[in-house]
C-alpha cells in the first residue's frame, strides 16, 4: 500500500494540466479552517482534487512551536498517508496565509505550512495557491519564497478544489 501511494503521489507531481487561466483574479476567502493539523502534518485546506487520485494537499510534517527539521510532501485524507521527502532544515514555526503574486503573474491566496530552508533556494513555505476561475475555485501546489516574496508553482498545474468547499 505504501508503494502504491508513493507512486500515486509521484504521478500527481509529474502530471501537467491546463495552463494558467487568463481570467484569474484575487478572490475573497471564507474557509473556517484554512490550515489543518493531523498528527503533526500541517495541510492547507481545502484539498485539491486530482481527477485520477482524489483529494490531496502539499503538507509539512513537524511539531508546532518546536525547532526541528521538517519533511514536505503530499497527504491524502482518503488513505490518511503522508508521502514526505527528505527532511529539510527548520526556518520557522509559523503557517502562512496571504495573497501573493506567482512567478507567472497570477495573484491568489496562498496557504502554506511551516517554513523550511531549501539548500540552494532559501527559506520557503510549501502549500497551495488558490484562485477563482470562471466562478469555480481552483488551486495549485508550489512554494512561497520568503526571499522573493513570490509563489513558485510546481509542474502539476491547476486542480479543482474539493466540491464541498469554497476558498
Amino acid at each position: 500500500m505504501k508503494r502504491i501511494f508513493a507512486m500515486v503521489a509521484c504521478a500527481v507531481v509529474l502530471v501537467a494540466t491546463a495552463a494558467t487561466p487568463a481570467a484569474a483574479h484575487t478572490a475573497s476567502f471564507t474557509s473556517p479552517s484554512p490550515i489543518g493539523w493531523n498528527r503533526n502534518i500541517i495541510c492547507p485546506h481545502p484539498y485539491l482534487v486530482h481527477p485520477s487520485y482524489g483529494p490531496m494537499s502539499m503538507c509539512t510534517f513537524g511539531t508546532e512551536g518546536v525547532i526541528e527539521n521538517r519533511a514536505v510532501g503530499l497527504y491524502s485524507p482518503i488513505t490518511n498517508r503522508f508521502n514526505g521527502g527528505d527532511e529539510l532544515p527548520f526556518y520557522n514555526t509559523s503557517t502562512l496565509e496571504r495573497n501573493v503574486v506567482a512567478t507567472d503573474g497570477v495573484t491568489g491566496k496562498f496557504r502554506g505550512g511551516f517554513g523550511v530552508d531549501v539548500p540552494g533556494f532559501g527559506p520557503v513555505s510549501y502549500g497551495v495557491q488558490y484562485i477563482y476561475y470562471l466562478t469555480k475555485p481552483i488551486g495549485r501546489f508550489g512554494n512561497y519564497s520568503y526571499i522573493t516574496g513570490k509563489f513558485h508553482p510546481d509542474a502539476t498545474g491547476w486542480l479543482h478544489v474539493e466540491a464541498k468547499h469554497g476558498i
